[in-house]
C-alpha cells in the first residue's frame, strides 16, 4: 500500500519524544488496533508546545505501509467552511466516482467540482468516511488531524462525523490544545500530553546549551517552562549558548505566540507605572530570587499594591520565587521598557543587593547598565569583576562583563585593552563573530607592541576559525612573520604553532613559497616560553613536515607522554590547535590510547570551562576514535552534536567526519554526494588536507565494494603527501587496493612503510596492520598464521572494524585456497563484527564469502529481517533473548531512549507490539542471546589479554 500525505503539515521542530513513554505507549497501541482491523478515535490534548506535533509524527513513523492522511489547521481559515475538508480530500478527487450520488454531489460541492447548495457538515462528514472507505479498502488508514483548533467549525464537525461512522482498520486521531473547548469532540476517547518532569526539562536544556550555564538561571527557566519544552528550547534559544548568563538582550530573539503578546500588550496598557516597573524589575534580575526584587522594589517606592496588581494578570508571580508564565514573557518585558526606566531597575538592583551577598560580578553588571555616561570607577569594577569570574565556567558572562567595562571607559588605549580582553573570552568560548566585532575596534587603536601583536594573532586566528580558507592562512602566516621579530618569545610560539596548523590543514592547496617562508620562521620557534609539550610538539611537528615520519617520531612520542605525564588538564590548552595537533600526533604514534585519553580530557575540560572553540574539533577526534572501535553509532551522536555546536559558533561544519562514517556505513549513494560536496568545499576555502579525507573515504567505500581499481586510483596522491595523522588510515586501504589490483611493487612500498610505522612505534596497531601486509603478500604456507596473529594484535589494540577487516580477507584467502569449511570461522566473526557495527557494505561482503563457503549468515530477525538495519538487527536479537532496555544501552554504548526509539521501529517493521512477540519471531534461543549481548558489552570496553597481561604475539617478524 502507498502512504498518501497531505501537506502542508507541521512537523515539530525536535524529533525528541523525551517525557513521552506514556503517551507512545498508548498510540502504539493505537497502531495496533488500525492494523488489525479495528476502528480508533483518540483526541490528543494538551498545552501548546508539549509535544503533539511530534507524537502525530511518531504515529506517521509508526505507520508504515499504511495508508496517511495528515493535515493541520490554519488560523487564516476558520472561516473558510470546510477548508480542512478541502485539504484532505484534495489527494483523493479519482475516488469521488466510486461514491453513490447524493454523497458524491456534496462532496463535489465542498470541493469546489461543481456549484449546489452548501450540504450539511453532517451530510460531508458521512460522505467523507464513504470516501475513506472506498479509499482504504481492506488496509488500514490513519487521519492526523493537527492544530484542529484552527480549523473551520464546519471541517471539525464534518471530521468528528467522519470519525464516528468509519469502519474497522480507520483511525482518527485529531491534535489540539483544549478538547473540552469543542463539543463535537468531546464523545471520543482522550490523551492529555503532559510536560516534563524537572530532571527531563534538565535533560533536555542540556542538550541545547553547549556552554555552562548558572545553575540559578538554568533552575529559573526550568521552572519558568513548567514542563513545557517547546518553551524550555525558545527560552534556551533566546539566551543562547554564549549569551551573558544573568543578561537579558537587548532585542528578544523570538516573538511570543500570539496569545501571550495579546495578554502582554493588555497587562502593559492597564499597568499603572509602578507596576509596569516591578515587571521590568523581575525581568532584569536573573535569578528569580524575589527577595531582591522586592527589596529593590522599596528603593523604588513601589508598594504592595503594585505586586497584587501584577500578580493579577497572571503573567508574572513575584513569591516565593520570581516566575514568568512562560520564560519568553521575561525577554520582552524587558527589551520593551526605555532606556531611561531599564537604568533606574538597574541602579535599584545594584543597591538593593546586601552587602553580604557573594555576587560582586551582579552588582557591577547592574551598575554599569544603570551608567548614563563614561565611568572610569563603574568600569573598573566591571573589569575586576570580570578578572574575578575568568575560568569559573562563566566565560560568557566574563566577556559581557569586559564588553561593557570597555563601552564605559574615557581611555582609548585602556577602552582597547579590555575589549581585547573579552575578544580573547569570546573566542574561547566560541563566540568567533563576535570575537572579530571587538577585535575591529581594536585593530584601529592605540596599543603597547606586546598587546598589538596579541591582538593580531587573535583576529587571524578567528579569522581561520570562522573561515578556514586560504585568505585565514595567509593571515597566521602575517602574524606570525610579525611575531617573529617582535621581541616576544611566548607570542611567536604560539604564532608558530597557529601557523603550521594552518599550513597543515592547507596541504596540497597551500603555496610553497608561503610554506617556505613559514618553514624559515618556525626554525626558531622552540623556545623554553612555551609549556613543555608545546615545545616538543612544534619541534616534532617542525621534524614531521621537513624530515619526514622516522625522525619526528621520537620528538612525537615525547610530546604525548609530556601530555599525558601532566595528568588531566583543568582547563584545555588555549589555543585549540594545540589540542587538535596533540590529538594528530597520537595517531602518528598509532597510539589509540593516548589519542582516546587526550580527546576525553579535552572534551572534558571543555566542557567544563565553556571553551565551546575546541569542542567540535575535540568531539570529531572522539568520534574517529569510536569509528576505530567499531562504534559507529556513538561516533554519529559525537558529529551531530559537534556540527550543531559548529553552526551555533559560526564556524566550520565538520563534513568530513559525516562522510567518513557514511562510507563506513556503505550508503554508496549518500557518500559520492558528501564527496562531491567535501571537495567542492575544500577546493573553493584552500584546504588541501580536506581532499586527502575525501580520497580516504572513498577508498573505504570501494574496497568494502569490491572496486579496488577505484581504491587504488584514489588514494595515489595522499599517499605521495604522506600528511601527519593519515598513515594509520590511507595505508591499509592502498595496501588491499594494491594486491587486489596486482600492483605489486606499490604494495610491497606500502608494506615498507608499514614495517617502518610498527618498529618505530611498536604498537598493537601498527604491528597488527603490518601482519596483514605481510599475509597479503605471502605464500601460502605463511599467510594462515600472519592473518591470525594480525587479527589477534588488532583485537588486543581494540581496532574492532580492523580486526574484521584481516579476519575478512583471512576468510578469503582460506575459501579460495580450498579450506571451505575452516573459512567460515573467521568469515562469520567478521561478517557479525559489521553487522553490529553497521558497517553494511563490509557486511554484505562478508555475506556473500560466506555464502560461497556454502554458509547461508543469520541477517537477524527472521520474516521480514531484511528491512532492519544492522543496529536494529542487533537491538531485537539481544530484546528477544531477554535482554532489558538498560542491558542493551549499556552494552552497545546508548541511551535507553535510543533502544526505545529503535524498538519502536523494530516492531513496526516486524509487524510486532510486544517484546514476547519478538522473542517468538527469533532465530536464536534467549540465553545464547543475552549472553552475546553481555560478551558484546565486555568486548568494547577492554580489549582481550592474556593471562600474563601480555599482548598477544606472533611467530613471524614484524
Amino acid at each position: 500500500m502507498d502512504t498518501v500525505v497531505v501537506v502542508p503539515q507541521k512537523r515539530s521542530e525536535d524529533a525528541d519524544l523525551r517525557g513521552s513513554a506514556a503517551e507512545t505507549r498508548v498510540l502504539d497501541a493505537l497502531v495496533a488496533d488500525v492494523r488489525a482491523g479495528r476502528g480508533r478515535s483518540l483526541v490528543l490534548h494538551g498545552e501548546s508546545g508539549t509535544g503533539k506535533s511530534r507524537l502525530l509524527d511518531h504515529l506517521e513513523e509508526r505507520g508504515g505501509g499504511m495508508r496517511i492522511l495528515r493535515v493541520n489547521g490554519v488560523a487564516g481559515e476558520t472561516e473558510l467552511p470546510f477548508a480542512a475538508v478541502q485539504r484532505l480530500c484534495a489527494p483523493l478527487y479519482g475516488k469521488l466516482g466510486h461514491l453513490p450520488p447524493a454523497y458524491r454531489d456534496a462532496l463535489a460541492v465542498v470541493l469546489g467540482l461543481r456549484d449546489g447548495p452548501v450540504p450539511s457538515p453532517v451530510h460531508v462528514g458521512t460522505a467523507v468516511a464513504g470516501l475513506l472507505a472506498r479509499v482504504g479498502g481492506a488496509g488500514a488508514m490513519m487521519c492526523l488531524l493537527d492544530d484542529a483548533h484552527l480549523m473551520d467549525r464546519a471541517s471539525r464537525t464534518s471530521l468528528a462525523v467522519a470519525a464516528r461512522r468509519c469502519g474497522g482498520g480507520t483511525a482518527f486521531v485529531f491534535a489540539l490544545p483544549d478538547a473540552a473547548r469543542f463539543g463535537e469532540l468531546r464523545r471520543f476517547e482522550r490523551l492529555t500530553v503532559l510536560g516534563l518532569s524537572a530532571p527531563e526539562a534538565h535533560a533536555l536544556l542540556a542538550t541545547r546549551l553547549h556552554a555552562p550555564l548558572d545553575p540559578r538561571v538554568r533552575d529559573r527557566m526550568v521552572a519558568e517552562a513548567r514542563g513545557n519544552p517547546r518553551a524550555l528550547l525558545d527560552a534556551a534559544r533566546s539566551i543562547g549558548p554564549t549569551e551573558m548568563a544573568f543578561c537579558t538582550p537587548d532585542e528578544p530573539r523570538l516573538s511570543l505566540s500570539a496569545d501571550w503578546e495579546r495578554a502582554l500588550n493588555t497587562a502593559l496598557h492597564g499597568l499603572g507605572a509602578s507596576a509596569r516597573d516591578l515587571l521590568v524589575l523581575a525581568a532584569a534580575e536573573p535569578f528569580g530570587e524575589s527577595v531582591t526584587v522586592l527589596r529593590a522594589a522599596e528603593r523604588l517606592g513601589i508598594g504592595r499594591d503594585a505586586v497584587d496588581e501584577i500578580e493579577a494578570t497572571g503573567l508574572l508571580a513575584l513569591t516565593p520565587h520570581v516566575r514568568f508564565a512562560t520564560p519568553l514573557l521575561r525577554t520582552a518585558a524587558y527589551a520593551r521598557a526605555a532606556v531611561a526606566q531599564r537604568r533606574r531597575i538597574h541602579a535599584a538592583l545594584a543597591g538593593g543587593m546586601p552587602t553580604e551577598e557573594d555576587s560582586p560580578e551582579r552588582r557591577a553588571w547592574h551598575r554599569g547598565q544603570a551608567a548614563v555616561t563614561l565611568n572610569e570607577a563603574v568600569a573598573t569594577q566591571l573589569q575586576d569583576a570580570a578578572e574575578l569570574t575568568d575560568g569559573l565556567a562563566a566565560g560568557a558572562t566574563t566577556a559581557a562583563l569586559w564588553e561593557l567595562a570597555a563601552s564605559l571607559t574615557p581611555d582609548r588605549q585602556t577602552r582597547a585593552l579590555r575589549l581585547l580582553a573579552g575578544a580573547r573570552v569570546r573566542h574561547r568560548t566560541g563566540s568567533l563573530r563576535q570575537a572579530l566585532h571587538l577585535l575591529a575596534d581594536v585593530h584601529t587603536a592605540p596599543l603597547p607592541a606586546l598587546e598589538r601583536a596579541q591582538a593580531a594573532i587573535l583576529l587571524a586566528q578567528t579569522r581561520y576559525g570562522v573561515h578556514r580558507d586560504t585568505a585565514a592562512v595567509r593571515s597566521l602566516n602575517e602574524a606570525a612573520r610579525h611575531a617573529a621579530v617582535s621581541g616576544h618569545r611566548h607570542i611567536r610560539d604560539v604564532s608558530a604553532l597557529d601557523a603550521l596548523t594552518a599550513q597543515i590543514f592547507a596541504g596540497r592547496l597551500h603555496p610553497p613559497q608561503e610554506a617556505v617562508a613559514g618553514a624559515g620562521m618556525r626554525r626558531e620557534s622552540c623556545g623554553p616560553q612555551l609549556p613543555e609539550t608545546r615545545a616538543l610538539l612544534l619541534q616534532a611537528l617542525h621534524t614531521r613536515t621537513r624530515h619526514g615520519y622516522g625522525p619526528a617520531v621520537p620528538l612525537l612520542r615525547r610530546a604525548v607522554d609530556a601530555h599525558l605525564a601532566a595528568g588531566h588538564p583543568s582547563q584545555p590548552y588555549p589555543d585549540t590547535n594545540g589540542n587538535w595537533l596533540l590529538c594528530h600526533a597520537a595517531v602518528d604514534l598509532w597510539d589509540a590510547a593516548a589519542w582516546e585519553t587526550i580527546t576525553e580530557w579535552t572534551v572534558a575540560a571543555a566542557r567544563a570551562t565553556g571553551a565551546t572553540s575546541v569542542l567540535p574539533a575535540a568531539l570529531v577526534h572522539q568520534a574517529f576514535a569510536d569509528l576505530h572501535r567499531g562504534r559507529l553509532d556513538v561516533a554519529a551522536a559525537r558529529v551531530s552534536e559537534a556540527e550543531a555546536i559548529s553552526a551555533t559558533i559560526g564556524a566550520v561544519s565538520p563534513g568530513h567526519a559525516v562522510l567518513t562514517l557514511t562510507a563506513w556505513r556503505g550508503d554508496r549513494d549518500r557518500t559520492e554526494a558528501l564527496a562531491a560536496a567535501c571537495r567542492r568545499d575544500a577546493e573553493a576555502r584552500g584546504e588541501g588536507r580536506l581532499l586527502s579525507t575525501v580520497e580516504y573515504a572513498q577508498a573505504v567505500l570501494h574496497n568494502a565494494l569490491g572496486d579496488y581499481p577505484r581504491a587504488f586510483e584514489l588514494t595515489g596522491t595522499a599517499m605521495a603527501l604522506d600528511e601527519p595523522a593519515f598513515r594509520p588510515w590511507l595505508l591499509p586501504e592502498r595496501l588491499e587496493a594494491a594486491v587486489r589490483t596486482g600492483h605489486v611493487q606499490e604494495a610491497e612500498a606500502v608494506a615498507e612503510r608499514l614495517a617502518t610505522c610498527a618498529r618505530l612505534t611498536d604498537t598493537d596497531w601498527a604491528r597488527g596492520i603490518h601482519l596483514r601486509a605481510l599475509a597479503l603478500l605471502a605464500d601460502d604456507t605463511r599467510a594462515d598464521v600472519l592473518y591470525r596473529c594480525s587479527a589477534e594484535r588488532l583485537d588486543f589494540a581494540g581496532a574492532e572494524l580492523q580486526a574484521a577487516r584481516t579476519r575478512l580477507l583471512w576468510g578469503e584467502w582460506l575459501r579460495r585456497n580450498g579450506r571451505t569449511v575452516l573459512a567460515r570461522i573467521p568469515l562469520r566473526a567478521a561478517h557479525e563484527t559489521f553487522l553490529g557495527a553497521g558497517a553494511r557494505a563490509f557486511a554484505e561482503r562478508a555475506a556473500g564469502e560466506l555464502a560461497a563457503a556454502g554458509f547461508l549468515p543469520e541477517s537477524g530477525v527472521s520474516g521480514t529481517r531484511a528491512a532492519l538495519t544492522a543496529q536494529e538487527e542487533r537491538i531485537a536479537r539481544a530484546v528477544a533473548g531477554g535482554a532489558t532496555t538498560k542491558e542493551v544501552a549499556t552494552a552497545l554504548v546508548l541511551s535507553p531512549r535510543t533502544i526505545d526509539a529503535h524498538l519502536r521501529n523494530i516492531f513496526r517493521k516486524l509487524g510486532v507490539s510486544s517484546r514476547r512477540q519478538l522473542r517468538d519471531a527469533s532465530v536464536l534461543p534467549p540465553e545464547e542471546l543475552r549472553s552475546r549481548v553481555k560478551n558484546t558489552g565486555r568486548r568494547a570496553s577492554s580489549p582481550p589479554q592474556r593471562r600474563d597481561g601480555s599482548a598477544p604475539g606472533h611467530t613471524g617478524t614484524a
